[in-house]
């Protein structure tokens, strides 16, 4: 009887022990029976247990997410405004975010518009071409304190647009010309007009083909003393005019701003006249 009844207690107190050990085991995924235990003694224990890191938020439940709109892989240009926003979703709300492998030109500043307690945004313009991994760790208080989040990590891949120059060069050359500056670089004059292969492509000219420079020259309708040279112009490259007081050498000047206006379709320079002798000229830079 004796035997009996400590078996029995020695029974009730396996079963309470693990009873506790149990209760104070969170996140427990599966349970499995203890061995082949007889029917009577139906004990169950922990076979697969799953913890959240001490150092994370409670049960991982809380991580690191793009703003609607956002994505990840996401893709730039080299020079492009780069925009990317992201918070937190779950239980908690992250007080502090560590951001690392930020490609140059792209910084992280904490808060968002709506909310500037929380969440985050890379903003910049990448200023390398390549693909970028930054990695984002959101942190439950302010300075990188207690429980943090699963790292996220976003991929930015960025890539350099063609030189608009280069594509003009392709559009007209190809093979040994193609490679060779005399001809299709951007001072050379293979069409021999005068006109340099860089003016050809900012008037949108054929380089190959010889042609005059579009435009007017002459007296300002407007205003009779004045010199108005009005050229088309779209804004493909940069143009502005230079002016000289000699056709040799290096004497060229450019034009002050305040003699040249810009419109949609047209570059106009306006320059009064005088008993001096001037020269103007048309220059083009990519």
């Amino acid at each position: 009887m004796n035997l009996r009844i400590q078996a029995q207690r020695a029974t009730h107190l396996l079963s309470s022990s693990l009873a506790v050990v149990a209760q104070r085991l969170p996140f427990i995924k599966h349970f499995a029976p203890l061995l082949s235990s007889p029917s009577s003694l139906r004990l169950a224990m922990p076979l697969t247990v799953t913890f959240a890191g001490t150092d994370t938020l409670t049960g991982q439940t809380t991580i690191v997410a793009p703003l609607n709109g956002f994505d990840s892989p996401t893709e730039t240009t080299v020079g492009e405004e780069f925009l990317w926003a992201f918070n937190t979703q779950g239980n908690h709300s992250a007080r502090s975010f560590e951001v690392q492998g930020l490609p140059p030109g792209v910084t992280y500043s904490f808060g968002l518009p709506s909310t500037p307690s929380q969440g985050g945004v890379l903003s910049g313009s990448v200023s390398v071409p390549g693909p970028f991994e930054v990695t984002i760790v959101g942190y439950r208080d302010p300075n990188f304190g207690r429980q943090k989040t699963p790292t996220y990590t976003l991929i930015i891949n960025t890539t350099q647009d063609e030189n608009p120059f280069e594509a003009f060069q392709k559009t007209f050359w190809m093979g040994d010309d193609l490679a060779n500056e005399a001809i299709s670089g951007p001072n050379a004059d293979p069409d021999g007009d005068d006109i340099p292969n860089l003016l050809e492509f900012t008037l949108e000219l054929d380089p190959t083909t010889p042609q005059s420079i579009p435009g007017t020259f002459g007296a300002d309708p407007d205003d009779e003393t004045k010199l108005l040279w009005e050229v088309p112009y779209i804004g493909t490259g940069n143009m502005t005019f230079q002016e000289s007081t000699s056709l040799d050498g290096d004497h060229w000047t450019d034009v002050a701003e305040g003699q040249i206006e810009v419109l949609p379709n047209s570059i106009q320079l306006r320059a009064t006249m005088d008993a001096s002798k001037k020269f103007f000229r048309l220059k083009a830079t990519l």
